[in-house]
Parts: structure tokens; sequence; C-alpha cells
């Protein structure tokens, strides 16, 4: 738990630097056990709205501690990679913004056994581009890339759950920088 506070807390500033127009925004975390994301184990007082990581997880579960049922109502994932120069100047950008189709929502929430929902389900589901709704902006192609840039890349998924007559916003988010030679590999 200390790592993903000090995960949020790292990502919440270098928000502040590298924000954009198209980036979405951050929500705030706060404590909810009808419907919350949890790590590895689900248990009482354990449960966020919102998580900022530097990795995909493989051990995020959006669950119930309450064991309450609960389903998505809606979804969206976003992708963002951002070409930053040696001196730190955002360059080109690519973001594909993905809402998902009542279609989607329904498979996924067929997902959902004993008040729970593991991450890599979700993704799993959001793999075909069949039950999305596809917006993209800016380039694929990016022509201005050298071994001295940086990709800053980051996947959001805001998801709206319903429970006990209740909408709960959630969102899970990842970021992390890499080297821009990964784009010619």
């Amino acid at each position: 738990m200390k790592k993903s506070v000090l995960c949020f807390v790292l990502a919440c500033i270098s928000s502040l630097l590298f924000a954009n127009d198209y980036e979405p925004a951050k929500i705030n975390p706060s404590e909810n056990d009808r419907a919350g994301l949890y790590f590895d184990t689900v248990e009482k007082g354990q449960g966020v709205t919102a998580v900022v990581l530097e990795e995909v997880p493989n051990n995020l579960i959006l669950a119930s501690a309450e064991k309450k049922k609960f389903h998505i109502t809606d979804l969206t994932y976003t992708v963002v990679i951002q070409v930053i120069d040696a001196n730190g100047v955002e360059g080109e950008h690519y973001s594909a913004v993905k809402n998902a189709k009542p279609v989607a929502i329904k498979k996924i929430n067929k997902q959902i056994k004993k008040h729970r929902l593991d991450f890599t389900t979700l993704q799993a589901a959001l793999n075909s581009d069949v039950d999305m709704d596809v917006n993209v902006y800016g380039t694929r192609d990016f022509k201005n890339v050298d071994d001295t840039c940086t990709l800053r890349c980051f996947f959001v998924y805001n998801i709206t759950v319903k429970v006990s007559g209740t909408e709960v916003p959630m969102q899970i988010f990842i970021e992390y920088t890499e080297d821009a030679s990964k784009l010619y590999q």
C-alpha cells in the first residue's frame, strides 16, 4: 500500500511538469469498500477509487469488500504517447480514446464473479476495437525522433461502476517513460 501511495504522489508531481490539453484529468482517490480497487486481496478498509502506477498491474482487482453487487455502466480507455526531446520539450504525440460500446460493457459485466473483476480480465475485453468507439488524435508516424528523445506513455482507464444505486467513478492511471529507440524495435 505504501508503494502505491508513493507512486501516486510521484505521478501527481510529474503531471504538473508534463500537463497538456489531451491528457485526461486525474481523479482524486477516495476510500470505498462498496466498490473499489484492490491489490492482491480484497480487504475492508483497503479499497480506493483511483490508482496511479508506473507499470501495468497484474494483481489489481475491482471488487466489493462489502460483497455488494456492482456493474460497470461506462468505460473509457485512453492511450497517449508523447515524444519529449533532449531539452524536455514536447514534440509529436499520438492519442487514442476508446469508449466501450454497450455490448462490450455487457461482456465485461458477465465476467464479474463473486463481487470481483480482475484487471487483466478487463484488459482482455478491451483488446477488440470492434466493441469500442475509437477516436485517434495526433500522429502515428513520429518523424522527428532520435535516440536522445524519450517517450512519455500513459494508459488511463476511466470506469463508472454502479453499486447500491450509486455511481462510483474509478480511474486506473498508468504512466511511464522509455527510451525512444523502442519505437523502432
